[in-house]
């Protein structure tokens, strides 16, 4: 569910996490104005309305929420596409939290963030940092849909 909502062909991410905002319109509404911004390229303006989104998300879900983690994971994305690293890196160890809190160690929605996580450390040449999460990334995805699915090629 996170990140996946900015990644191509992850549409079904995108209405899991708008079905979790349906009860929070100015959340949901600003929510889809940072993907409509985003996907136009608009990273600067799409990071403005991602942190609101992330505002009003903590306030009306709570911090401790796995929208708020997804919410969490679509602002460190536009901070990475930004090379803004600093900034998203914390966002996703929040995220991974939040997830494994809620969900599990091996929960699936796992898998987006550690592989950005990575891929933050592989565009600052911390390669040594980014193997092991692509290599639990990988294992939870082996384990939770197979060899055999797209996530485990894209892990």
């Amino acid at each position: 569910m996170i990140l996946a909502t900015i990644r191509v062909g992850a549409a079904s991410c995108v209405l899991a996490l708008l079905s979790a905002c349906a009860g929070t319109p100015d959340l949901e509404a600003t929510h889809r104005e940072g993907l409509a911004l985003y996907q136009a390229g608009q990273y600067a303006e799409a990071a403005a309305r991602f942190e609101q989104a992330l505002d009003v998300g903590e306030k009306q879900l709570g911090r401790d929420h796995v929208t708020t983690a997804s919410l969490l994971g679509n602002l460190a994305e536009t901070y990475r596409s930004q090379g803004r690293y600093a900034e998203a890196e914390p966002l996703l160890r929040r995220a991974v939290t939040i997830i494994e809190t809620s969900q599990g160690r091996n929960h699936p929605s796992l898998i987006l963030v550690l592989n950005s996580q990575a891929a933050i450390y592989v565009a600052q040449g911390r390669y040594s940092d980014a193997e092991p999460l692509h290599k639990r990334a990988l294992g939870i995805a082996e384990t939770a849909r197979g060899q055999d699915h797209p996530d485990v090629a894209q892990s």
